[in-house]
């Protein structure tokens, strides 16, 4: 039997998927389509790299009317961090450390034919990400507001958002949204109030989170505990062994061990490690289980 085929591209549609779509087609009329895996999104790649095709000017938006950042050479590399949203403008980072906007066609992309600019997050002319691939929740500002580096009026601030900017949201700090966390460019994080934007989509959806005692992280409120008194941490699980310093009371602090007799817990606070007396802290039951047992 003999089957006619006719390959039609579809703009916006990859070429290996519009293949593999016609290919189906041929295998469904031949009763063979298991022989033929179905298309996933997963096999979209989103090329991490291009080469600057020839020499053309890195721009500070979208389009051939924003102001010229530099001039890129042939064979110059860039990483690539975003894209406009119909995926013709892409939004790069030099090996020099410069970021800007490129169009597609000046580039050759890593990967090839199985590279999908598509599979990139879409960023606002500014490189603020207007979308994050797996993200439902956005906010948007409608007033000038201030990003912060934890959930709090007390965190310093990292930056300003612009009325009607708009950014992804990947978590809150409670189950009231207070805060938001939100994504700012490809390397930075941070947190904004609830009521001064607004959101778009349902943030009871979004994981409750919250800092870690050290900075370095985020974690569950329930994995951490909370100081109910000022607290002495000690060296070991003794109250005669030297004292490392004084926790404030109100304070949340990463447990890191429980004594075996559950009477001391070991935690870290900022720079701090050292033992105190579990009940002096408030921790949730289950995570106190959970810790490993060390000392006494």
């Amino acid at each position: 039997m003999r089957i006619a085929m006719r390959l039609i591209h579809t703009p916006g549609k990859s070429l290996s998927r519009a293949l593999h779509t016609t290919l189906s087609a041929a295998f469904i009329a031949a009763g063979l389509l298991l022989a033929l895996p179905a298309w996933t999104p997963a096999q979209a790649q989103a090329p991490g790299f291009g080469v600057v095709y020839q020499t053309t000017n890195l721009r500070s938006g979208p389009g051939a009317r924003f102001e010229i950042v530099v001039q890129l050479a042939q064979g110059d590399r860039v990483s690539l961090i975003g894209r406009d949203e119909q995926g013709a403008w892409l939004w790069v980072r030099t090996e020099g450390g410069l970021t800007g906007w490129l169009p597609v066609f000046a580039l050759e992309l890593e990967g090839g034919a199985a590279a999908d600019v598509l599979a990139l997050g879409v960023t606002g002319a500014e490189g603020i990400p207007t979308s994050v691939p797996g993200s439902d929740v956005f906010i948007e500002s409608y007033g000038r507001v201030n990003v912060r580096s934890g959930p709090g009026m007390e965190h310093e601030i990292v930056a300003q958002l612009e009325v009607g900017v708009r950014s992804p949201a990947t978590a809150r700090s409670s189950a009231d949204s207070d805060w938001l966390l939100i994504v700012l460019d490809e390397t930075t994080e941070g947190w904004i109030a609830y009521f001064t934007v607004t959101v778009i989509g349902d943030a009871d959806a979004l994981p409750i989170l919250i800092p870690d005692a050290q900075g370095e992280g985020l974690v569950p409120p329930q994995a951490l505990a909370r100081t109910l008194f000022n607290i002495r941490l000690h060296e070991q699980p003794a109250l005669d062994s030297p004292v490392v310093g004084v926790i404030p009371f109100g304070r949340r602090v990463m447990p890191l061990a429980r004594s075996a007799s559950g009477g001391w817990l070991l935690v870290a606070y900022d720079t701090w490690e050292g033992w105190g007396a579990a009940g002096l802290f408030d921790l949730d039951e289950a995570a106190f289980e959970a810790l490993p047992v060390q000392g006494e």
